[in-house]
C-alpha cells in the first residue's frame, strides 16, 4: 500500500505549493527579525527555520520515495505535519508580538 502515489504533474503542483509555503515562512521570518531589531521585542525565529527545513525534507523525501519505500513515505508525511505545526505556532506567536507592539 502506497501512501503518496502521485503522477509527475501532481508532484510538480505539490512542490510548487510547498515552495510557496517556504517563501511565506521566509517572509514571516524577515518580519520577525524586523520586530526584533526595531522594537526590541522577543519574536519567534526557530519555528520558521524548523518549518522551512521540514518542508525541504518533505520535498526531498517525496522525490526519493518514488520507488515505493514505505518508510520514506511515512517520513515525508511526518515532515509535512511538523512543518505545518512549526509554521502555525511561529506565525501565531508573531501575531501576538505584533499586537503587543501596537498597544
Amino acid at each position: 500500500m502506497k501512501l503518496l502515489q502521485q503522477t509527475y504533474l501532481e508532484m510538480a503542483l505539490l512542490s510548487g505549493y510547498i515552495l510557496f509555503t517556504i517563501l511565506l515562512n521566509v517572509v514571516a521570518y524577515l518580519i520577525s527579525m524586523f520586530y526584533r531589531k526595531k522594537f526590541d521585542q522577543p519574536s519567534p525565529r526557530a519555528g520558521f527555520i524548523i518549518a522551512t527545513i521540514m518542508a525541504l525534507l518533505f520535498l526531498i523525501t517525496i522525490y526519493m520515495g518514488r520507488g515505493g519505500m514505505y518508510m520514506l513515505e511515512v517520513v515525508s508525511v511526518l515532515a509535512l505535519l511538523a512543518s505545518g505545526a512549526a509554521s502555525a505556532y511561529s506565525i501565531t506567536s508573531l501575531f501576538f508580538t505584533m499586537r503587543k507592539v501596537r498597544k
